[in-house]
């Protein structure tokens, strides 16, 4: 400025040293043609086009039974019954409902049905842009929630390609991990795990992001607007379909020691990106079903397994010389139900269970002779057998009556830190006991 200028000595030296000392220095230069560089290539909305973009919120059947094809097949090692079409259902108000079963389902599809999950493929094939998809993950240690996009097969000379970008949650039986992973062909990938520091099955609607660019190469994925990886490695150039759904991976997403829950997705957004080539292609979808005729009411899980006794009577793991049994009968409104004779037990794992959950549970109980003593007992554990709390309910014998002679009871209780799953065990210490209409539910209370 003038003042600074008037106050430099008149020396030809040292203007020449107050010159310099105004320039930027050459990292600033460096530094400033870089922020200016990335911020030319790698703004996000640069290149969005707003206008090609694809939007599915499933209020419109018709709609979406244009724009969605219904998996029908399986993939992946181990045990596992693929993706069913029967497990793709939608509401009224347009929430799509992708059903997982776990070991210990018991409805209609019968052993075929364990271990199935449920899957959506966009039927536009989709080349570089940004890919939104706002949903609440299956809650279940046992199988992942996913977003993809995929292509399979021959593109620009090369045989057996393998295009993906994947967003997988459940990663190592932890709801705080994600996976986030490229591939350019079945055994050439790069993966990344990231702490999300979000509990991704806390039941809230949450938001999943990729934005696959070619120009430069790069993808960054996104939760709830935080970026938890971004990637230059493994790029795919072939444009592929968006995939949606749940399904049973061999061991890595744990033990599926639940009976039916849900993963439910309120929106499918894609916003193409211009000048980002790719190759067109036009994947095979492989076997598939049609899209669901009818909406259903929006399903609420039961975390207990055959908490009403009708099911799948293994799902209350008993050990070996134990005489606890579901018998025909005995259960509310003669109903079945799971008798316990004295100093017996009968136990299940819940899992998926994370500190700050507020859990409600209620039952109904029949103490079956003057004296009897019967409780339920909720230990919260993190993986391993190590206990952090216990919750102790005793059966009160003075508890209000139903016409048949069961006692309704309740409690909440909110679980500690470093939890991971619950073991409920029925136990009656003295006497006898029944147990029927098992129900837990959950919220999340922990900001």
């Amino acid at each position: 400025s003038c003042s600074m200028l008037s106050s430099i000595s008149s020396s030809p030296l040292n203007q020449l040293r107050a010159a310099v000392s105004l320039m930027p220095s050459a990292s600033h230069i460096a530094a400033t043609m870089s922020s200016s560089k990335k911020e030319k290539e790698f703004d996000p909305e640069k290149n969005l086009v707003y206008e090609k973009g694809f939007f599915d919120d499933f209020t419109d059947r018709d709609y979406s039974a244009k724009a969605w094809t219904v998996a029908n097949q399986k993939w992946g090692s181990g045990y596992n019954n693929g993706v069913k079409a029967s497990n793709v259902n939608y509401t009224k108000d347009g929430i799509l409902v992708l059903q997982a079963n776990g070991d210990y389902y018991a409805g209609e599809l019968g052993e075929n049905g364990k271990r199935s999950g449920a899957a959506i493929i966009s039927n536009q094939v989709f080349g570089p842009g940004r890919f939104e998809v706002k949903m609440k993950v299956l809650p279940r240690f046992g199988a992942t929630s996913a977003i993809w996009t995929f292509f399979y097969g021959d593109a620009d000379g090369r045989k057996d390609l393998n295009q993906e970008i994947d967003i997988e949650l459940n990663v190592g039986n932890d709801f705080t991990e994600v996976w986030n992973t490229s591939w350019h062909t079945t055994k050439s990938k790069a993966t990344s795990k990231y702490n999300s520091h979000t509990i991704n099955n806390d039941g809230e609607w949450h938001t999943y992001k990729i934005e696959w660019h070619t120009n430069p190469e790069r993808i960054d994925y996104y939760i709830d607007e935080e970026l938890t990886c971004s990637s230059s490695s493994m790029v795919p150039w072939c444009a592929g379909r968006l995939w949606i759904g749940c399904w049973f991976p061999d061991a890595w997403a744990g033990e599926p020691d639940f009976e039916t829950d849900y993963m439910l997705v309120d929106y499918v957004r894609y916003i193409p990106y211009q000048n980002n080539p790719c190759t067109v292609t036009n994947p095979k979808i492989g076997a598939y079903g049609e899209y669901p005729s009818t909406p259903i009411e929006l399903p609420v899980a039961n975390l207990i397994s055959n908490g009403d006794m009708e099911g799948d009577a293994s799902a209350w793991i008993r050990t070996s010389d134990t005489k606890s049994c579901v018998l025909d009968g005995i259960g509310t409104g003669k109903s079945k139900g799971l008798a316990i004779p004295n100093a017996d037990m009968a136990y299940q794992f819940v899992t998926g269970m994370y500190e700050g959950f507020e859990i409600t549970l209620d039952f109904n109980a029949k103490l079956k002779e003057p004296g009897t003593e019967a409780y339920i007992l909720v230990e919260c554990r993190p993986l391993a057998s190590t206990v952090i709390e216990t919750i102790r309910i005793d059966i009160l014998a003075d508890g209000k009556k139903t016409e048949d002679g069961f006692i309704k009871q309740s409690r909440t209780f909110v679980l500690p830190e470093g939890c991971k799953r619950l073991e409920v065990s029925l136990i009656c210490q003295k006497g006898s006991v029944v147990f029927d209409d098992l129900y837990m539910s959950k919220s999340y209370k922990k900001g």
